[in-house]
């Protein structure tokens, strides 16, 4: 991905791919999904589908330092899940959430994805619908919410 300068901050979203970066991606996964929220025993960094040749798990570093996460999962029909999107609780509020989905969405885009989709939690929902994103089905616990990243004809 590009790098952006936002008030001379650089940050970059990265596909994970070396030890540091693994336990970086999980550490904030389960800090602020799981543990945060207390899941403790519920995360599971060995689960298969952080293998999956499709899905793209993804690391957001601002000055060189992980403060986020997501991964895509692309399902080959033009269409992907985002999942476990995160950021430290020490960098929320930042604009830094923001920035790291414009970043997946454009990573999103690379990859010719045209629509995604995430079931949020509940108190994601404002935050999603700010960006762009569409309520389609409230009465889930985690509401499902999508986007589409291509212009209509």
């Amino acid at each position: 991905m590009t790098e952006l300068n936002q008030s001379a901050l650089t940050i970059k979203l990265v596909r994970v791919a070396t030890p540091g970066q693994w336990a970086a991606y999980h550490g904030i996964r389960r800090g602020v999904l799981f543990e945060a929220r207390g899941r403790i025993a519920a995360y599971d960094e060995d689960h298969p589908d952080e293998q999956d040749e499709n899905h793209h798990p993804l690391l957001f570093l601002a000055q060189g330092e992980a403060v986020g996460t997501a991964r895509l999962d692309d399902h080959l029909d033009g269409s992907a899940s985002v999942r476990l999107v995160a950021v430290t609780s020490q960098r929320q509020r930042q604009g830094l959430g923001r920035a790291l989905m414009s970043d997946v969405e454009a990573y999103a885009r690379q990859l010719g994805i045209e629509r995604l989709r995430a079931y949020v939690a509940q108190d994601a929902v404002g935050f999603y619908a700010k960006l762009g994103w569409s309520m389609h089905n409230e009465k889930l616990p985690n509401p499902l919410m999508m986007k589409c990243l291509v212009e209509p004809q």
